[in-house]
């Protein structure tokens, strides 16, 4: 009777554990189908999308303005250089804009895509006016984000670092501030064609992250933006401007430059109250 009770025991033990491994066999089949779905019904709608796309026309080509909405966020501001009157800041640069050959339907709302994809379409060839030298980085891939939505708006955002040029006049040093600006947009474009815009209100355009100020000589009080017509020999081109205001620490020179400089006046006055005859402390203060 005994022996009954056990095979019995191992017989319903056994049943549960192979109920087990089946679920568990099934909900990894379940999902290995789900992902392989997903993957397939993604690939259909990229491969959609870029067939017959022409990367070398900008969207509404005949048809309307392209707007291209902007906005920066600064995560390191500086150096600042007095001598080359330049300046370097390390930035998200984030371009929006819309383009009716991208909409989709499918079951997703939002591709997020890495850059490969970025160049297989058309981009706004944004550049610095007042860059020196632009760095888009690329450690361990490029830094490049790119978003599409269903209604075929794009999100492009990239990681840059750029040194740019900044005219000072030092006529008040070390009471001096200055507004150091950063220059953008369109190369090739004029403003018949591309037009840039901010995408919030200009209080929130450009943000600059708490801990991103790190210099020695200036206070960074804030940021303004502002966006202007620039005439050229081939058109009228928009620029958007971002003026960085600084203004100079004058307690960091008092320490590093006129306190110094003082001590010096003072102790070389001391050898002329000396005793004329103390001849070893005059050759030391002197």
């Amino acid at each position: 009777m005994k022996r009954l009770v056990v095979l019995c025991d191992c017989l319903w033990a056994w049943s549960l554990l192979l109920n087990a491994l089946t679920e568990r066999s099934y909900g990894q089949t379940s999902l290995q189908d789900e992902i392989k779905d997903n993957t397939t019904v993604f690939t259909r709608i990229l491969d959609r999308l870029l067939d017959g796309y022409d990367n070398r026309l900008r969207p509404g080509l005949g048809e309307r303005v392209t707007e291209v909405k902007t906005d920066i966020f600064v995560t390191s501001f500086g150096p600042v250089s007095d001598h080359d009157m330049e300046y370097t800041i390390d930035v998200f640069f984030r371009q929006s804009w819309k383009d009716e050959r991208l909409k989709f339907k499918g079951p997703m709302t939002v591709l997020r895509l890495n850059n490969l994809m970025a160049s297989k379409i058309w981009t706004p060839d944004t550049f610095f006016h007042n860059g020196k030298k632009s760095v888009a980085h690329n450690m361990t891939m490029p830094n490049k984000l790119l978003r599409i939505t269903e209604d075929g708006t794009l999100l492009y955002t990239m990681r840059l670092t750029v040194r740019a040029e900044c005219p000072m006049h030092l006529e008040d040093f070390p009471m001096d501030a200055h507004a150091c600006p950063l220059k953008f947009g369109s190369y090739a474009y004029t403003r018949a064609e591309v037009v840039y815009e901010w995408t919030r209100e200009p209080a929130r355009s450009v943000v600059v992250a708490e801990d991103g100020s790190r210099l020695n000589q200036y206070d960074l009080l804030g940021q303004t933006v502002d966006s202007g017509i620039v005439q050229s020999s081939t058109g009228e081109y928009v620029v958007m401007t971002t003026h960085f205001h600084l203004k100079r620490k004058i307690g960091y020179f008092v320490i590093q430059t006129y306190l110094p400089c003082i001590m010096t006046v003072i102790l070389s006055q001391v050898s002329f109250w000396l005793n004329r005859e103390s001849v070893p402390a005059r050759t030391v203060f002197g």
